[in-house]
Formats: C-alpha cells, structure tokens, sequence
C-alpha cells in the first residue's frame, strides 16, 4: 500500500493478496478486493483503516479456475470491479470458465449471477466479442448488447444498473 505525499509515493505497507500474482484491485469505501490470478485464481479482500490493510478472512475465496504459469494471460481471471454504487462485486475470467461473476455480499458467498460463458473473452488472434452486460439490483446478469470485432481478441464489458 502507498501513500500519496505531493507528487511522491511512499510505501506505507506489505502485506500478502492471499494468492499468486496479483492482477487487478477493486477499491470502494474502505473495502479493498485483490484478484489473484495463478493457483486456480483467488480473491482476497481487505479492510481500509486508519491508513492500514486489515486481511478479512471471510473475505477471502478460491476461484477454482485452473490457472498455471503457461496460461498466465490466456486462462486466468480478467479484472475485478465494483459497480457505481458499490453494491456489486464482479469478477470476469477467461478461457475455459468465460463468465462474469457477480458478488452481493462480497466473494464469500456464492455469486449471485454468473454469464453463460458463451462470449465474455476470447483468444486472442481470432474474431473477438464485446459485450455488454447490465447489473440487475438483485446481481442477475442482462446481456444488453454484443459486437463481433474481427481479427481482435474479445473482451467483457461492464454497465451497471
């Protein structure tokens, strides 16, 4: 964690993400999300205060994408995210799984939603999709639109309720 002093940044803490390779952080209010990309993928979550991280254990889950060193960018989970109004989780993965998973109550409950798997990522070097889901309040999923991109690698978009 960094703090901010002018235009410097000063290391303020170290600590574990609770998983291998670190690839995106969700920030809302004081709660904190890692999403852990190798050793099947994992999420851990964090309290922010008093300008520490505090590791909340109930907020902390695997995945179970089968994630390795060799599908580190073609297999891994994407991005993690919280909705505008921060009442939504969402994490996206890619390769075999290709959903977009939405949390209510953080990552230790079940998701609420899960995409069907057909389109939220591609390969790369192949025709891609963008699509783009809507959040419903109670986390379900609305595919709202989809784009075939040719000769791009697919992606997922996000549009909250």
């Amino acid at each position: 964690m960094f703090r901010v002093l002018g235009d410097a940044l000063v290391r303020g803490q170290v600590l574990s993400s609770g998983g291998q390779f670190p690839v995106s952080i969700a920030v809302h209010g004081n709660q904190v999300f890692v999403l852990n990309a190798l050793g099947g993928a994992s999420v851990a979550g964090f309290i922010q205060s008093g300008g520490r991280l505090v590791p909340q254990p109930s907020w902390q889950r695997d995945l179970g994408v089968g994630t390795t060193s060799a599908t580190v960018f073609t297999a891994t989970p994407g991005q993690i995210g919280f909705t505008p109004g921060g009442s939504h989780l969402v994490v996206t993965t890619k390769g075999a799984a290709n959903t977009v998973e939405v949390f209510q109550d953080g990552p230790s409950a079940d998701p609420a939603a899960s995409s069907d798997g057909q389109y939220p990522c591609v390969q790369a070097g192949g025709p891609g999709n963008i699509d783009a889901y809507r959040i419903n309040p109670d986390g379900s999923l609305t595919r709202t639109a989809s784009v075939t991109v040719p000769g791009a690698a697919g992606g997922e978009g996000i549009i909250a309720q």
